[in-house]
């Protein structure tokens, strides 16, 4: 049974999805939102994704700002974010991150081992980090993210 929804309530019902499930591909979000009684199409639901930083992880997408870390070690790497960071931008599919002289080396490592859905690889020199993704949403996800953690 079709059911008219607004934008909100897709939204939410697609977040809810997310959460409840492992989603592999957006055909089968699309299916789950159909049993659901909410109709839309593909390109409807990557904007919405992208909207609400909805990502593909090892296990299928997941919230961008819900990084799959313990809080004690996110809690460290914001500190490293707030003391270390200078800037954070984007350049097409890598974020860089201006640091602090000496330490983009290390905090590369302490980014990679958040295991943040986006992240492909990085590498840190004296004072720049190179941050590679996938694409440019999802570079644009992980600089966001980035900066909010950073506060």
């Amino acid at each position: 049974m079709e059911m008219t929804t607004t934008r909100s309530e897709r939204r939410q019902r697609l977040l809810e999805l997310v959460e409840r499930n492992e989603i592999q591909n957006q055909q089968q979000l699309q299916e789950l939102l159909q049993a659901e009684g909410v109709s839309a199409t593909q390109a409807t639901i990557s904007r919405d994704m992208q909207d609400l930083g909805i990502s593909k992880g090892p296990r299928g997408y997941v919230r961008v700002d819900e990084p799959a870390m313990e809080p004690e070690g996110l809690q460290q790497l914001k500190e490293r974010l707030r003391e270390d960071v200078e800037a954070v931008d984007r350049a097409g599919t890598m974020v860089v991150v201006r640091t602090t002289f000496g330490v983009a080396r290390p905090l590369a490592r302490e980014i990679e081992s958040a295991k943040l859905p986006q992240l492909v690889g990085a590498i840190g020199g004296d004072d720049v980090i190179f941050l590679a993704t996938r694409s440019a949403s999802q570079a644009s996800e992980l600089k966001r993210l980035l900066k909010r953690l950073r506060g």
